[in-house]
């Protein structure tokens, strides 16, 4: 799908998945036509393939040994042309991720799009894909809690997608005060609880249900006064993990609450 960087789930996360097409220079370029062509000595070494209206790399380690050898600021320069290219041919999906990976510098309209990106992407069970779309949308947005919630979004894709070394390493970047507390803004509170839930999950889920009874406790704590309905859930949680872990006397003093 074109909006799925799927390739780019199991290459460099960075890396552009268009066939890095280099177009010829127009008349208009700047270029003096009489002048060396720059590509020939790639085209003599067979690293290029040419057709009528575009050159190409013919081989993926060649793409991607062109894209690691350029400094920042070509890659940057090189995702911004097919960002346009993309917009030009309607293809959204691949024209936000270009430009996420174009920005040097936080920017929320790129996050947002790259957000809603990958909530498109999970509708249609791509997970994996998603939780680098997430990935990429916390790393431009400026706001902590925001970038928090994102990051774990991130990490819950991932999880889904059957990698929890990855959901753990990326939960791992949520930070415990990540939050602006203020109108419009998310609070700390809600970032770690989300975070706390997710790990909970997790942790019952592989087996571990003591760790997620250790999480889920102060969690319903925690979302007891802002959120009865969500406490009353998470307790249930808490029951199963300590039954699961065989403390039932623990069990009986977490139903009574």
């Amino acid at each position: 799908d074109p909006a799925e960087p799927s390739d780019h789930a199991a290459q460099d996360p960075a890396e552009p998945s268009d066939h890095a097409a280099l177009e010829p220079a127009d008349p208009g370029s700047g270029r003096d036509p009489a002048s060396p062509d720059p590509f020939e000595p790639a085209r003599r070494a067979g690293l290029l393939t040419d057709t009528r209206t575009r050159t190409d790399l013919a081989h993926p380690l060649a793409r991607s040994a062109a894209y690691h050898r350029a400094s920042p600021a070509e890659r940057r320069s090189v995702h911004r042309d097919l960002a346009l290219s993309h917009e030009a041919a309607g293809d959204d999906g691949r024209a936000v991720w270009h430009r996420a990976l174009a920005s040097g510098a936080p920017d929320e309209r790129v996050a947002a799009a790259l957000h809603e990106q990958a909530r498109r992407a999970v509708d249609r069970g791509g997970h994996a894909p998603a939780s680098l779309l997430h990935e990429h949308a916390a790393r431009l947005t400026p706001d902590p809690a925001l970038r928090g919630l994102r990051l774990t979004d991130a990490a819950r894709s991932a999880w889904l997608s059957g990698d929890p070394d990855r959901a753990r390493r990326v939960l791992a970047r949520v930070l415990p005060d990540q939050g602006t507390v203020g109108p419009g803004h998310v609070e700390a509170h809600t970032v770690q609880v989300r975070a706390d839930l997710l790990r909970a999950e997790m942790d019952l889920r592989s087996g571990v249900a003591i760790d997620a009874f250790q999480l889920l406790g102060p969690t319903a704590d925690r979302l007891a006064l802002s959120d009865p309905g969500a406490a009353l859930r998470v307790l249930l949680q808490a029951g199963e993990a300590s039954c699961l872990s065989g403390d039932h006397e623990r069990f009986f003093a977490t139903a009574r609450r």
